[in-house]
């Protein structure tokens, strides 16, 4: 278990839970390790299991309040409401 983890659950209510379980079980440090080399290198994450416990934990920061993804889909829907209805006006 990696430190500091130790308590940490991933949830998920999707139909494809149990395949999505089989997939996570088999992340090893050694995979997370090169996850982290390939995205120092800018390159994109091969292993699909790391990408999967990514685009998760991507997913459930946008329901953390002040997380770096719920700022992003905030300024997301005010720029789509400005397109719409206007700019505010001081």
């Amino acid at each position: 278990m990696l430190p500091g983890i130790g308590a940490t659950q991933l949830q998920t209510c999707q139909r494809n839970f149990d395949k999505q379980i089989e997939i996570l079980s088999t992340i090893s440090i050694e995979k997370l390790k090169e996850a982290e080399k390939q995205e120092k290198r800018r390159e994109c994450v091969i292993d699909s299991a790391v990408h999967m416990l990514k685009s998760s934990i991507h997913a459930a920061a946008g329901h953390v309040m002040g997380s770096n993804a719920s700022k992003f889909h905030f300024k997301s829907q005010i720029w789509s409401m400005s397109i719409s209805i206007g700019p505010p006006s001081l």
